[in-house]
């Protein structure tokens, strides 16, 4: 390190040669004694020089040290004060974790999760994700994207939050800033709208919107490795007789008795829908035509039994039959509909199978119902 003084020892070398110089023919007068105390001089006073340039620097650097530690203890209170959780990892390990953080993940204190690895608190179907952000952070030197997991909070509670992560040096080593977000109740609300779009709030069956979208891909996929499909469709009949009769809430409690029963009944290649008001539907992977019709059969069988809504039995019979949607040959057909559901677009396959199963309250139920009132 260069120091302005470094000219000093070269100015007493020219001094002492010109001492030798004008000072060899004089009497009474060394040379050699009178260069060497002007050495010495100019050597003593460099020292006191530096020594006193040294006194200032470290002044400079205690201050500057004071100021750095002001400055991180400002960042670390704004840290703590942070809502968003801050976590910082080195090797794997969580060791230092703001009050935010200390709250996501259930903990009382640090020392509930100081050096503890942080893939233990991540859920393992994220582990691979979060070692690849790591990864990316590290070589790239930018904070990542931010990125959902799911998280295993200190109390066994599962929650999930919203994080990105850059590096910076902690401590003097290399490690990885983690600022995340509890995004629990959004994910919660998104899957309740989710629900709300493609499930039936009475019966929790997927609804027509489903229905469209899997009958499509599922005749799509049918056209092209030669599966055949039986879809099926219930219909109960006189069901606003029920409601206007015995009251909405029985009704309801019909059509969820329904959908229950019928979930019952059908196999694990069989998926029931909420069609819409009083119709149901069931798409099912069959061998052909007698397949389809023993399921018709199975349900038919299974919706004869009475219903006890309200202490009061009621009983439904049945009217069945079942048809061809006309197809093309190579995969998909023309759209094909019934009538009654013009709604449900059948883009069939050649050979795919329509059942329409109607339902209608039977005698039995027509004198209970007279009787009772």
């Amino acid at each position: 390190m260069e120091s302005k003084y470094d000219f000093l020892p070269y100015a007493s070398a020219i001094t002492l040669l010109l001492i030798f110089v004008f000072l060899q023919d004089r009497d009474g007068i060394s040379p050699l004694e009178m260069g060497l105390f002007t050495v010495i001089l100019f050597i003593l006073v460099r020292q006191l020089l530096m020594t006193a340039d040294n006194g200032k620097l470290l002044v400079r650097l205690r201050d500057k040290n004071e100021e750095l530690g002001k400055s991180e203890e400002r960042y670390r209170e704004l840290v703590e004060i942070s809502p968003s959780a801050v976590t910082v990892i080195q090797e794997g390990n969580m060791v230092y974790v703001n009050k935010a953080g200390l709250k996501l993940f259930g903990a009382a204190s640090l020392d509930d999760i100081a050096n503890m690895p942080l893939l233990e608190i991540i859920h393992k179907d994220h582990w691979d994700q979060i070692l690849l952000r790591s990864q990316l952070a590290r070589e790239n030197g930018n904070a990542t994207k931010p990125t959902e997991y799911k998280v295993n909070r200190l109390d066994g509670r599962t929650i999930y939050i919203e994080s990105a992560v850059t590096t910076f040096n902690y401590n003097g080593k290399s490690a990885l800033l983690s600022v995340a977000q509890d995004i629990t109740a959004r994910k919660l609300a998104d899957e309740k709208i989710q629900r709300l779009a493609y499930n039936d709030l009475l019966t929790g069956l997927p609804n027509r919107a489903r229905l469209h979208d899997r009958l499509s891909e599922q005749l799509a996929a049918a056209g092209h490795n030669g599966a055949r499909l039986g879809v099926l469709f219930i219909d109960l009949d006189r069901f606003k007789f029920i409601n206007d009769s015995l009251g909405h809430n029985i009704g309801d409690l019909f059509l969820w008795q329904v959908s229950e029963r019928l979930t019952s009944i059908l196999g694990l290649n069989s998926v029931l829908y909420r069609h819409g008001g009083d119709e149901f539907c069931v798409i099912a992977e069959v061998e052909g035509r007698e397949e389809a019709r023993e399921i018709a059969e199975q349900i038919i069988e299974g919706l004869s039994a009475p219903f006890l809504l309200n202490q009061r039995e009621l009983f439904y019979v049945s009217q069945h039959r079942h048809q061809r949607v006309p197809g093309r040959r190579g995969g998909s057909g023309n759209p094909g509909h019934v009538r009654r559901y013009r709604d449900v677009q059948c883009q069939a396959g050649r050979g795919q199978l329509l059942s329409i199963l109607r339902f209608g309250p039977g005698r039995r139920q027509r004198k209970q119902t007279e009787y009772r009132k």
